[in-house]
């Protein structure tokens, strides 16, 4: 008895490190009976059950994966699954990878696999469709169709792509083409960028990626009047801002190998940020003959280099992609992708939820906590955004006191109040800006005062210390403004003319959705003070700050925004709304809001960023420019930084949070069970 409960004990200390042959054996009868009847009859289902059939699937071999495990203490691959008697056949719907040191396993899906698709929900569908400025899907929803010369990753660093490398020839350098030719400067006096493409690649239409691809698909391609040149500042006979000159002018065209395929862009003035401004999505490569939107005769087109081909788009309902399998790089792990359209950030959170789509875009912030407790995945990206207040410094004629605008009835007709600097600082220093970010955006926000990603400027962010939280000093102001007249009913300041402290808030970029709550609280905090606040709320982009807006007619007091560095180059928003001489602009901000010239170090700091060789000191340079703004002229008022929050079910994997949502790249992300 003594002997068999010795036995008895041994087997107990023994059970923790595998099973019995015999429990080994049954178990092994159970999944062959289930691995004969189910894995492999649900390989053929049809759409309607793929879910269902993956499911089944991945159970059963997760199942076949412990059983191994707990009688060898590794895990094993599907042949070696199969050779142990585990399962019947290789699975179809899954692969199985097994890590180097087999103690952990994936399962990708195959093509075959329901999950080797993937829905995804995205914000509003905001496409332009026609001209110069046409990006079905490049821009601002990136799909994968299209490439750039260069790329920026998540760390806002510029990494190749299309172009191998880059350098910059001084303009005194004498150049020639592949057969000695010599190649006359375009402008003279300003250097020229040399870019090294990358040989044997084709467009998703089979036409070959060469340098005369690149000057037609690209710099030709974004000459025209809308666009200016873009950032890169383009010349050509399309732009009507600069000289008839070509900037692009192909150097080598076999591209064949890494040191053939050359091609030499100009800009039209010196620009020494091209590197870090090419890789924005509006700058992609499109196939020469073909457009980024309605394509002739009807329909759309959308033909790159990506890793996805385009398939079909619906306006405001839908856009689908397919995997190029000809694609130059490693393929994509995905075999398609939809992407959907939900303006409503609720609506993206319950189709999460629902199962309509994997993954969204722009989570809502106060339902981080919820979609983490439920199971979902939540990626956070770095602060690449901001939440800001423009400050009309500029009003128009037509709407400062003493034009008539006083008759305007509805919302406040005159928008002069803001010229006076104490008003603009009392409203700065009227914001609790932690209160904000711990309130309003649910603790899903920075406190950054800066316009510019922190890392787009690092080291000196900190130089930007912008207003902190002082209703005291904010009163003070206003008093010495001379907004000291009996308050009204509501507590809102008046001055001895009678006129009442009230300011029109526009909410519209990129659309009113994205900036609630904000503008209800903004209206709260500056009534503390005595200021009221008439609430504007804008559909569409082009009606808060495009041709006849409400900003271009001057026709507010504060614009409110949520921005985004999507770009490298360190002043890209002072490039984007504040550009000087020689870099003309159609951007409607410099009428309402230029520093200059009361405060000009904004504007030559702004200006020095274009031709500063050293990136170090654009950084330093850029965040001088901005502290000027938003310190000293009181006209830029950031509110909070921004991290962008994509949220996925647990299937989705390989996803890489960018602080740009534009740049998002779809390549590496895959289903897993």
């Amino acid at each position: 008895m003594i002997e068999s409960r010795r036995r008895l004990e041994q087997r107990r200390l023994q059970g923790s490190g595998g099973f019995t042959l015999i429990e080994l054996l049954v178990v092994i009868v159970i999944l062959g009976i289930l691995a004969g009847v189910v894995v492999f009859a649900v390989s053929g289902v049809t759409d309607k059950g793929a879910k269902s059939a993956d499911a089944i699937d991945a159970r059963i071999v997760r199942t076949a994966e412990e059983a191994y495990y707990a009688k060898n203490g590794v895990y094993t691959d599907a042949p070696g699954l199969k050779a142990a008697g585990l399962l019947t056949a290789i699975p179809t719907l899954h692969n199985v990878v097994v890590a180097a040191d087999q103690k952990s396993y994936s399962m990708p899906c195959t093509d075959a696999a329901a999950c080797s698709q993937l829905t995804v929900g995205f914000t509003q569908d905001v496409y332009v469709l026609t001209g110069a400025k046409a990006a079905l899907g490049a821009y601002p929803l990136n799909t994968g169709i299209f490439e750039t010369l260069l790329r920026l990753d998540e760390n806002y660093n510029v990494v190749p792509s299309l172009a191998l490398s880059y350098e910059l020839i001084p303009a005194s350098t004498p150049r020639t083409d592949a057969g000695g030719t010599p190649l006359a400067n375009p402008y003279p006096g300003v250097d020229t960028w040399r870019f090294h493409l990358r040989p044997n690649v084709k467009f998703h239409n089979g036409t070959p990626f060469n340098a005369t691809a690149v000057k037609v698909g690209l710099f030709d391609r974004i000459l025209g009047p809308a666009s200016q040149g873009g950032s890169i500042k383009a010349g050509g006979p399309a732009n009507t801002t600069a000289p008839t000159a070509e900037s692009a002018q192909v150097v080598d065209d076999t591209c064949t190998t890494n040191t053939n395929c050359t091609i030499d862009f100009t800009p039209y003035v010196e620009n020494l940020r091209v590197p870090q401004q090419i890789v924005h999505p509006n700058n992609a490569v499109s196939a020469p003959g073909t457009i980024q939107g309605s394509a002739a005769g009807g329909g759309f087109q959308a033909v790159g280099t990506g890793p996805f081909k385009f398939v079909s788009y619906t306006p405001g309902s839908s856009l689908v992609v397919t995997r190029n399998p000809d694609y130059w790089g490693t393929p994509a792990l995905l075999k398609g992708i939809t992407f959907k359209f939900f303006p409503d950030a609720t609506a993206r959170r319950l189709a999460l939820q629902a199962g309509t789509v994997d993954f969204i875009f722009d989570a809502p912030r106060s339902d981080v906590n919820l979609l983490t407790s439920g199971g979902f995945t939540v990626a956070k990206s770095g602060v690449g955004t901001y939440d800001a207040l423009y400050l009309n410094k500029i009003p128009t004629a037509a709407y400062t006191q003493g034009s008539g605008c006083e008759a305007q009835t509805g919302v406040n007709g005159c928008h002069d109040l803001l010229a006076d600097v104490r008003v603009r600082k009392a409203v700065n220093y009227a914001i609790d800006r932690q209160a904000l970010v711990n309130g309003p955006l649910s603790g899903q926000a920075t406190t950054d005062q800066t316009f510019v990603a922190p890392l787009a400027i690092s080291p000196y962010q900190s130089m930007i210390t912008g207003y902190p939280f002082d209703l005291a000093q904010a009163n003070t102001l206003l008093d010495q403004a001379g907004w000291t007249s009996p308050r009204q009913a509501d507590g809102t300041r008046t001055r001895a003319d009678g006129r009442a402290l009230e300011l029109t808030l526009i909410s519209g970029f990129p659309d009113a959705a994205s900036n609630e709550p904000m503008p209800d609280y903004l209206k709260g905090v500056l009534a503390a003070v005595g200021i009221r606040v008439i609430i504007v709320k804008i559909a569409a982009s082009s009606e808060y700050s495009g041709a006849g807006s409400t900003m271009a007619l001057g026709k507010g007091d504060m614009w409110l925004e949520q921005g985004n560095q999507n770009d490298a180059n360190p002043a890209f928003i002072t490039f984007v709304l504040y550009t000087g001489p020689g870099f003309a602009s159609a951007s409607t901000y410099p009428a309402r809001f230029a520093p200059a010239p009361e405060y000009p170090t904004f504007n030559t700091q702004t200006q020095q960023t274009f031709t500063d060789p050293n990136l170090d000191n654009v950084r330093l340079e850029t965040a001088t420019a901005f502290k000027d703004a938003i310190e000293n002229a009181a006209v830029l008022a950031p509110l909070a930084g921004i991290f962008r929050i994509y949220a996925m079910n647990s299937s989705v994997k390989g996803f890489v949070a960018h602080p740009a949502f534009l740049h998002v790249q779809w390549a590496g992300v895959s289903r897993v069970q």
